[in-house]
């Protein structure tokens, strides 16, 4: 009998210590509060508990989207672009921890050092020295001068510019160093201005939605905007252009006072069948 007295004293004894583990005098921690990671990519999230006075307590673990990332013992494993949250808890209690996942499909390796330091100091949201393609499509502005940027090749990974201003810092052709463009991943784009470059061509033939384009003080020998019917203001003076080519039915009259301003000498327009 005293037997059975003490095996029931010891399960009551348990039982009050596991419903003490949520108590505030016991906490647990993880060793990353957020991470950012690609497709396929594995980390290890480390779980400290501070304040149990029991030694290896069992850790739980769960992703609330194991179609985003999984987690097996504190190993979290990348499946898939989106976010979610991994979540360790102390067995038996409701003491939690958290740690936010987001998952990208790639992180950018920039050609030009001038424009990943830009990118760095203004859409690097979680501060880890790498611009994710997640990162990259949030961003909807870019504003920068050109004067040490060549090419803007990784621009291709921004697909959801709405506006773009990446123009030499002085009123004039040749101030930026930018000798080349190309824009034709950024087809959500309204408002381009790259004015003040080493421009010879500019392709805007894929960027339907663009509403104002502003390419002046450039080296451009023609300018083709048979496809942006939506543009309303177009300033293109400055340049060496003596052709532009418009849409069928292209009216002069339909922009606004001060809204096309090309070079008048020597400047045809033709309509691109």
């Amino acid at each position: 009998m005293k037997k059975f007295f003490n095996i029931v004293l010891l399960a009551i004894g348990l039982s009050l210590f596991n419903s003490c583990i949520d108590d505030d005098t016991y906490s647990l921690t993880l060793s990353s509060v957020s991470e950012e990671m690609i497709e396929k990519e594995s980390i290890t999230l480390t779980a400290t508990v501070s304040g149990l006075q029991i030694v290896n307590p069992e850790i739980e673990w769960r992703s609330e989207d194991p179609s985003i990332a999984t987690v097996d013992n504190g190993t979290v494993t990348a499946v898939k672009e989106g976010e979610t949250t991994i979540v360790a808890g102390i067995a038996d209690s409701n003491v939690e921890a958290r740690c936010k996942i987001i998952v990208a499909k790639y992180f950018i390796t920039f050609v030009n050092e001038n424009f990943e330091a830009y990118c760095l100091e203004y859409f690097d949201i979680n501060k880890n020295g790498k611009i994710s393609s997640t990162e990259a499509n949030k961003v909807e502005i870019m504003n920068f001068y050109t004067d040490n940027i060549e090419k803007l090749d990784d621009i291709t990974h921004f697909k959801n510019l709405v506006r773009l201003y990446c123009y030499g810092s002085s009123s004039k052709a040749g101030a930026g160093a930018l000798t080349s463009l190309d824009v034709s991943k950024n087809t959500n784009l309204k408002e381009l201005f790259c004015y003040g470059n080493k421009l010879t061509s500019l392709d805007v033939s894929k960027n339907t939605n663009l509403e104002e384009l502003v390419c002046r003080w450039n080296y451009l020998d023609s300018l083709d905007i048979s496809n942006n019917t939506n543009l309303k203001m177009l300033w293109c003076e400055g340049n060496n252009i003596k052709k532009i080519y418009v849409w069928e039915g292209f009216d002069e009259g339909n922009f606004a006072a001060n809204k096309l301003l090309y070079d008048k000498e020597g400047v045809k327009f033709e309509e691109k069948k």
